[in-house]
């Protein structure tokens, strides 16, 4: 008979290790990679440490969309059910504001001014004063012979003497006319206002006129006998009105002088014949030349956009598979065509679906679409071209996922987390466990990302299985991605209902917005808490809560300490570290319940030092280790005391 042979000694071993990388879901976590790594930074790579959090500054009220303006935070707020706009948070006015659609509003700052979308209104910085950026203007009008630059000019001007007040408009304008003949509906630019006589003068001959003379009634006329004395050929004309004449009606006398046509302010053309002579009320026809009176309306508009950004001076955006730039540094026309540098742009893709994103990158408008990135290279409408590149683009929804770190940007496609700097996008978030089958809720708008210079920051809901509802639902996960190192860490707050992000070249922020629930009141507090992402990892911290589990040791230690596939047994652990607060050590055996193996620190914490730990021997196939504490922490070394022998075979 055939005996096993007899291990000769028991094997121990004690193994060290110093350097660990960041989380790794999958079940290939190798060595130096966590299973778990909750308010844990990369701030001492390759040690570990925390996240060092410390409490943000708290403000009452419900954020839906953060900003920033000339460096100073401001956010979109709901405040009695009215959507009200902050800024900057603590300091300056509240400003109610059009839109009911916050979550998906947009603060994009220009030449001192700040522009809002969807609503389409602007606001100066400490102002409380709140504009629309499109104007519109109804009424009767005529086209007339005007001037241009002080000098004749024929068939420019519109002109409205029962104008109140100015124009809502100024000189370089591109307004679009309706309600008028075919010939005069179209869109023209604003060449001068003349807000005392009431005119706007365009290019000569940009209307069609109707021959004739025009007159205007600045008060009722009853109906009865006027005449009229005009120095030409006619002489003395009167003629009869059979109806009253309301204040702001307009008459014209036609070319062959054979009638009056009256306009009134509202309603049909009527006409009274004219003969010669003279007799009652005497009118004064005060505009020689061609003439077209009609009802009108005068609109300067700006398009409907998506995603909304400034380059090189000019406002941009997008909406389905349109992009549109503003006039050169006038956010406020995008219809202006004169063939100049300084004109308006818009272009189509003529590419399947509808643009994801959109922003200023590398120098350059950069829009998205989930399968595609177009960029536009050129300075000046002239010599605009769009290029695009069929690489992986942003997820549907995930707009707020872009975020740019140095020459790169970070982003959420339909892969996963990328980086990308203009090639071909790199995937990050291997190490998250993402795959086809697990997207995040993007159509829950719940992605939010921001960055300290360095980190990349972001806030998801994830679709996960949930045994209990037997179906896929969110769930929060908030994530810390360093383009230093590579590493994934994961961001853990107590009663937090959503995180937003902030930030220019100048500030980061990340907004911590709590629900606390009142059981009496049977409703929801809300209170944000502001951090500044640029102080986070240079303040130590006392108060938040980390925690560390490493992979099991089949998995984790499976180069330097797996020692053995076969049965094995941890004797004792000895930790080097230095505390602020507290820690606690924990150890599991066979995958069962995570036990308390020792404790070190307190309210004083603990100097840099080395503690051991002795374990209940015990055999076990793998065992995993956790380490939890409060406060500041950093981790130099794990060393590890083991036995265990390799299998034999018999």
């Amino acid at each position: 008979m055939s005996l096993p042979n007899l291990p000769q000694k028991d094997n121990y071993r004690r193994e060290v290790r110093t350097e660990w990388g960041g989380i790794n879901l999958n079940e290939n976590a190798g060595d130096g990679e966590l299973i778990e790594a909750v308010n844990m930074s990369s701030r001492e790579y390759p040690l570990l440490a925390n996240s060092r959090l410390r409490s943000g500054n708290p403000y009452s009220g419900e954020f839906t969309s953060p900003f920033i303006f000339r460096g100073n935070l401001g956010a979109l707020y709901i405040d009695d059910d009215a959507v009200k706009l902050s800024c900057p948070i603590g300091d300056g006015p509240t400003l109610d504001m059009r839109t009911s659609q916050a979550s998906d509003a947009q603060c994009v700052s220009m030449n001192k001014q700040l522009y809002i979308f969807p609503a389409k209104q602007s606001t100066e910085l400490y102002s409380s004063s709140v504009y629309d950026m499109e104007a519109t203007w109804t009424g009767r009008a005529a086209f007339t012979n005007g001037t241009y630059e002080g000098v004749a000019a024929e068939a420019n001007t519109i002109s409205a003497p029962g104008l109140t007040g100015n124009w809502p408009f100024k000189a370089g304008d591109a307004v679009k006319i309706s309600g008028s003949s075919n010939a005069n509906n179209k869109t023209a630019i604003i060449r001068e206002v003349d807000n005392t006589n009431k005119q706007l003068r365009f290019y000569e001959n940009t209307f069609v006129l109707r021959d004739g003379w025009s007159y205007f009634c600045e008060s009722a006329l009853s109906a009865g006998t006027y005449y009229f004395s005009y120095p030409n050929e006619w002489g003395a004309l009167n003629f009869t009105l059979t109806a009253a004449a309301a204040a702001g009606s307009w008459m014209y006398l036609s070319a062959n002088g054979s009638a009056v046509i009256v306009t009134p302010p509202t309603g049909s053309d009527y006409s009274c014949a004219v003969s010669s002579g003279s007799g009652g009320t005497k009118l004064d026809f005060e505009n020689p030349g061609p003439v077209l009176v009609s009802n009108m309306k005068l609109e300067r508009t700006v398009p409907d956009m998506d995603f909304v950004f400034v380059n090189e001076n000019r406002m941009w955006g997008c909406k389905g598979d349109t992009i549109y730039a503003s006039k050169l540094g006038d956010p406020l026309n995008w219809n202006v065509f004169d063939g100049l540098s300084t004109d308006s742009w818009t272009a189509s893709t003529g590419t399947d679906g509808d643009f994801t994103a959109g922003l200023s990158f590398q120098g350059y408008p950069t829009f998205f679409k989930e399968n595609a990135v177009f960029r536009v290279f050129g300075d000046s409408p002239s010599n605009f071209a769009l290029r695009k590149s069929l690489i992986n683009g942003v997820a549907r929804y995930s707009s707020k996922s872009v975020v740019e770190i140095g020459d790169t940007l970070i982003y959420y496609a339909p892969c996963g987390f990328v980086q990308w700097n203009g090639g071909v996008p790199r995937i990050i978030s291997g190490p998250l466990g993402l795959a086809p089958g697990k997207r995040y809720a993007a159509t829950a708008l719940k992605i939010h990302a921001g960055t300290d210079t360095v980190r990349y920051y972001v806030s998801t809901h994830i679709q996960e299985y949930s045994p209990e509802y037997d179906t896929d639902l969110p769930q929060r996960h908030d994530y810390v991605y360093d383009t230093r190192y590579g590493t994934w860490h994961e961001l853990e707050f107590e009663n937090s209902w959503e995180l937003y992000f902030a930030h220019d070249s100048a500030s980061c922020y990340m907004l911590n917005q709590q629900m606390n629930y009142d059981p009496e009141t049977y409703e929801y507090d809300p209170k944000v808490y502001v951090y500044n992402l640029l102080y986070l990892s240079g303040v130590p911290d006392t108060t938040t809560d980390w925690r560390v589990t490493f992979a099991d040791s089949t998995r984790y230690y499976k180069t330097s300490l797996t020692g053995s596939e076969s049965k094995k047994g941890v004797l004792r652990l000895l930790i080097r570290c230095r505390l602020a607060g507290s820690m606690k050590v924990w150890i599991a055996y066979d995958g069962g319940e995570f036990e308390q193996a020792a404790e070190f620190g307190g309210d004083d914490g603990l100097p840099k030092t080395s503690r051991v730990v002795p374990l209940i021997l015990r055999r076990c196939d793998f065992w995993q280790l956790r380490l939890t504490g409060t406060g500041d922490a950093v981790i130099y070394s794990i060393a590890v005391e083991k036995y265990g022998s390799e299998w034999q075979q018999a």
